[in-house]
C-alpha cells in the first residue's frame, strides 16, 4: 500500500493506534465523524500492525484484508462513542453500525480481528451501564459474524448464532482458535461449531 502522508489531528487514527498498543481506547464526548482520508491512514497503519502479526502465526500468514480491517476499526471506534453518546437515538445505531457485506475469508477473520478482538470488552462495558441497552444486541449481531473474535460471547439473544466458523478448521486456525479459549477462559462459553474444532486439542468437558 502506497505511504499516505497525513499531518492533521485524527481522534480516528489516535484511538485505533492506542488500542493497538495498550488495548485501551478513548472515549469522546461529541459524536466524531471519520473522513476518508483517516480511513486510509487507519488502513495503512493496520495494514503494517497485520505484518507484525506473522511472528505468531502458525503457519504463513493470509493477505492483509483492507475492507474487513477498516471496518473492524470502525466498528469498535463507533460502539465505544455510543457507550457514553446517549443523546443519539437508539434506531441510528443500525446505521452508525452496518453489518460486514463483503466475502469473509481467513485473511478477512484476522484483519478485522486486529481491533473486532475488544468489541466484547466494549460490550461487557455496555452491560455495565444497562442491562437492556439497545446497543448490546446490534453489537453480538455484527459480532456473531465473526466466530473467532466472539470466542467467549454469550449473546443475550439465543436466537444469534455465530457465522463462518468452518473458517477456523485450517490447521492454522485450529491452533489460534484453541489458543483464543484457553486465553478466554471460555471452554464452557463456546457454541457447539466452535466446540468440536478444540475439542481434541483441549482435555476438559466442554458445556454441551
Amino acid at each position: 500500500m502506497e505511504e499516505k502522508e497525513f499531518n492533521v489531528t485524527s481522534y480516528f487514527y489516535d484511538s485505533i493506534e492506542l488500542l493497538q498498543t495498550s488495548g485501551n481506547i478513548v472515549l469522546h464526548s461529541k459524536f466524531v465523524q471519520v473522513s476518508e482520508d483517516e480511513e486510509d491512514y487507519v488502513t495503512q497503519y493496520l495494514s503494517m500492525e497485520y505484518e507484525k502479526e506473522a511472528f505468531n502465526f502458525p503457519g504463513v500468514l493470509p493477505d492483509f484484508d483492507a475492507k474487513a480491517a477498516l471496518w473492524g476499526a470502525k466498528t469498535i471506534f463507533i460502539a465505544s462513542q455510543l457507550l457514553m453518546l446517549r443523546d443519539i437515538p437508539e434506531k441510528e445505531f443500525s446505521k452508525l453500525l452496518p453489518s460486514y457485506e463483503h466475502e469473509v475469508t481467513i485473511g478477512s477473520v484476522l484483519s478485522c480481528d486486529m481491533c473486532l478482538r475488544f468489541l466484547t470488552d466494549i460490550i461487557r462495558a455496555a452491560e455495565d451501564i444497562d442491562t437492556y441497552d439497545g446497543l448490546i444486541v446490534i453489537l453480538d449481531k455484527l459480532l456473531s459474524q465473526w466466530s473467532y473474535s466472539s470466542i467467549g460471547r454469550r449473546f443475550v439473544d439465543d436466537s444469534i448464532e455465530i457465522s463462518n466458523s468452518e473458517l477456523l478448521k485450517s490447521s492454522s486456525m485450529q491452533i489460534l482458535t484453541v489458543d483464543r479459549v484457553v486465553e478466554r477462559k471460555a471452554q464452557h462459553s463456546i457454541p457447539s461449531e466452535i466446540r468440536e474444532i478444540v475439542k481434541p486439542y483441549i482435555e476438559i468437558e466442554l458445556n454441551e
